[in-house]
């Protein structure tokens, strides 16, 4: 991981404030890797958050706009730019759209598995995986 992350942020150094000069070098590190290979959307993602200085938005835009395994990119973005800044990332009017789609294509209710994430990790935090003597 640890390469993959450094990997990232010597891009987005090279770079210099330039997405294109990012995606270019981007092209060359992966061109004979296929996009959807686990390094790929974990420099992706890291790169084009560090690049904007993990402004959560402008990172999902650079992520669709490299191309290739988008929906990867921008799923892991919003991702991780959710656990930086917490479920109150997005206001209303950007999750509402999403949720009722989830809900009508997929039977997913957000506020159900939510919850369940919630009590899963509780419910780990109250287990141990050795018994105390």
């Amino acid at each position: 991981m640890d390469r993959w992350l450094n990997l990232a942020r010597r891009r987005v150094a090279e770079a210099g404030g330039e997405p294109a000069r990012l995606f270019e070098s981007l092209e060359r590190d992966f061109a004979t890797t296929t996009k959807w290979e686990a390094q790929v959307p974990i420099v992706v993602t890291f790169a084009c958050l560090e690049l904007v200085r993990y402004d959560p938005l402008a990172g999902l835009q650079l992520s669709l706009e490299w191309g290739h395994d988008t929906d990867s990119y921008a799923s892991l973005v919003g991702a991780f730019a959710g656990a930086l800044f917490g479920a109150t990332l997005f206001d209303a009017r950007l999750r509402t759209p999403v949720a009722d789609r989830l809900k009508a294509d997929h039977g997913v209710d957000l506020q159900t598995e939510s919850e369940f994430l919630i009590r899963l990790g509780l419910q780990s935090k109250s287990r141990t995986l050795i018994a105390a003597p």
